[in-house]
C-alpha cells in the first residue's frame, strides 16, 4: 500500500491540488493529513481517495459546524462529531479523527498528531504502542527512530521554503520526499 502523508496547507488548495495530482502518478492508495488543514476545499481536493486527518493548532472550526474558532477542547468535540458535518458526512473517504489519530494499515500501527501538544506528542513517540508516529506543526521534515517506532515529520506544503510530502511503503515503511 501506498500512502501519501502530508501536512499544513494551511487551505492553499493549489499546493494540495498539485499534490493531489502527484498522489494520482504515484499511485498513492490512502492519505493521511496532519493537521493546519485551513479549509474545507482542501478537503474536497483531497477527497477521492481514503484519508485520515487530524486538526492543528490553525485550524478555525468553521468547516467543522462553526463560524468562530473555538477552544483545543471545542475543536476536538466538534472533530469527533465531523461526520455529522453535512458537506462530508456521506463520504467515507474523509476521516476526521480529533486532535489525535489511532490507525492500523496493512498491520502498521500508526499514530497521528498535528505536534503542537509537545509532550502528548513524545508520549506517543515513546510509548511502544506504535510502530509510525507522524506528526506536523513545524513545517520541517524530520525522521528519526525512536525505540521501536519510526516518528515522522513530512514538512509542510506552504510557509516554508522546500514544500514536499512523503509517500511512503507499507508495511515496510521505506519512504520517499517528493517537492512541490
Amino acid at each position: 500500500m501506498k500512502l501519501g502523508i502530508l501536512s499544513d496547507t494551511h487551505g492553499d488548495t493549489q499546493a494540495t491540488l498539485a499534490v493531489a495530482r502527484m498522489f494520482d502518478e504515484l499511485g498513492v492508495d490512502a492519505l493521511l493529513h496532519l493537521g493546519d488543514i485551513g479549509s474545507p476545499e482542501v478537503l474536497s481536493v483531497l477527497d477521492s481517495r481514503q484519508g485520515y486527518y487530524v486538526v492543528g493548532n490553525c485550524d478555525p472550526v468553521y468547516y467543522l459546524g462553526s463560524r468562530s474558532r473555538e477552544t483545543c477542547e471545542q475543536k476536538r468535540v466538534i472533530a469527533a462529531n465531523y461526520a455529522s458535518y453535512p458537506e462530508f458526512e456521506e463520504n467515507p473517504n474523509v476521516n476526521l479523527l480529533g486532535t489525535f489519530g489511532k490507525i492500523n494499515l496493512e498491520g502498521v500501527r500508526i499514530g497521528l498528531h498535528h505536534g503542537h501538544y509537545t509532550e502528548r506528542l513524545w508520549r506517543m513517540c515513546d510509548s511502544g504502542e506504535f510502530d509510525l508516529v507522524c506528526y506536523g506543526h513545524t513545517h520541517t521534515f524530520a525522521e528519526e527512530q525512536r525505540k521501536k517506532t519510526m516518528v515522522l515529520n513530512p514538512g509542510a506544503l506552504v510557509r516554508t521554503p522546500r514544500p514536499g510530502f512523503v509517500v511512503m511503503d507499507l508495511p515496510s515503511l521505506q519512504y520517499d520526499r517528493y517537492y512541490i
